[in-house]
């Protein structure tokens, strides 16, 4: 039967076992000209639950009992072979591909939490991502892509992976020595500065240089 209802694009990741996001892996500002840097950090993040992830055209959920809402677009990491105890070395071996993921959490959730970040990322659709999936042969270096982010056609997010404080082989090697990746895994490498507030009405668009662009309305949930 002919249907005028488009076609649903789903999340390109099929049902991932984890899904891990990195956190404080950018600078929060860029220094100033002749400003120190601050320290390197150690890496860190964590668990996100696999039912929030959305396709790339998705509509953002807004829960109602949040009203603190952020969106942070990042490159993302899939998983090809089942890894653990990866090395420096031998980690990028365990890369099919990318997509560009956007990371959402109710900041005043995770405060209500115990600043536990579970619940606040954890919410429906809060793991957009898309559009589609990009084998790892056809990025030549993960590390030198543009990530830009926009929030009701404003500029909201514009930096680069070559910021990130620990490499794609370095988190891999982090969190390997912990858990075992499997095909299909996602590892999501944190977001550069900006300010990604949303609110209901809002349409939040994201774009990973040579991963495409995803654009999501900002609806309310419950």
């Amino acid at each position: 039967m002919w249907s005028d209802e488009p076609e649903r694009l789903g999340p390109p990741v099929g049902r991932p076992h984890t899904v891990w996001c990195m956190g404080g892996n950018y600078l929060r500002r860029r220094p100033a000209r002749g400003e120190r840097p601050p320290p390197r950090r150690g890496p860190g993040g964590g668990l996100k639950a696999t039912g929030v992830l959305a396709g790339p055209h998705d509509d953002l959920r807004y829960p109602a009992l949040s009203d603190k809402v952020d969106t942070e677009m990042e490159l993302a990491v899939v998983i090809g072979p089942r890894s653990r105890f990866l090395t420096p070395d031998n980690a990028m071996d365990a890369v099919a591909g990318y997509v560009g993921l956007c990371d959402v959490t109710s900041r005043d959730v995770a405060e209500l939490d115990n600043n536990r970040m579970d619940r606040a990322k954890g919410f429906d659709t809060y793991g957009i991502c898309g559009p589609w999936f990009v084998t790892a042969d056809e990025i030549p270096d993960p590390h030198a892509l543009r990530i830009r982010q926009w929030v009701g056609g404003e500029a909201r997010r514009d930096g680069s992976t070559a910021e990130m404080f620990h490499t794609i082989p370095e988190q891999l090697t982090w969190l390997t020595a912990a858990l075992t990746l499997a095909p299909g895994d996602v590892l999501s490498t944190g977001a550069p500065p900006g300010q990604g507030a949303v609110r209901p009405g809002d349409v939040v668009r994201g774009e990973v240089q040579g991963l495409g662009v995803i654009e999501n309305k900002v609806v309310l949930d419950g």
